[in-house]
């Protein structure tokens, strides 16, 4: 049995930000692939939301009820999970413009240090609940490989 590479790099994106599940990546039949995944979004400015990230059948992160309008993106961070912050008080960051992942505002978005694994038919998915989220970046960069 052998491994083909058959994609390297940004092997999806998602910039939806309505309340629902969205696939960012999905691997077929015969596939496996090792990938990073980044995030910038910011929460809806009326009203707070909930955010879960899942790598196949895997849930790796989940906010409840994040404060209204901040803006969280991952990070590097210690341990075994993704850290998350308000950029605001670490980078340049026009708050009084609103200034989203859209328009970037001086923060520096990167892929996490923690690589995840799918396996055939599996997914990189969000899931944004209770309300729509201002705006969202959502990244997976990684390789994809045929199995054969």
């Amino acid at each position: 049995m052998g491994f083909r590479v058959t994609k390297v790099g940004l092997l999806g994106e998602s910039l939806n930000t309505a309340v629902g599940t969205h696939t960012v990546y999905s691997i077929g039949s015969g596939y496996t692939a090792m990938v990073k995944l980044m995030w910038d979004y910011q929460g809806n400015a009326s009203v707070g939301l909930s955010f879960d990230v899942w790598v196949g059948s895997l849930q790796i992160y989940q906010e409840t009820g994040q404060a209204v309008d901040s803006v969280l993106m991952m990070v590097q961070g210690q341990g075994s999970a993704p850290v998350v912050y308000d950029p605001s008080s670490l980078f340049l960051f026009d708050d009084a413009n609103n200034l989203g992942p859209s328009q970037q505002g001086g923060r520096i978005m990167a892929p996490s240090p923690w690589e995840y694994g799918l396996g055939s038919d599996e997914s990189v998915r969000y899931v944004i609940s209770t309300n729509a989220a201002d705006s969202m970046v959502f990244r997976v960069q990684g390789k994809e490989f045929e199995v054969g």
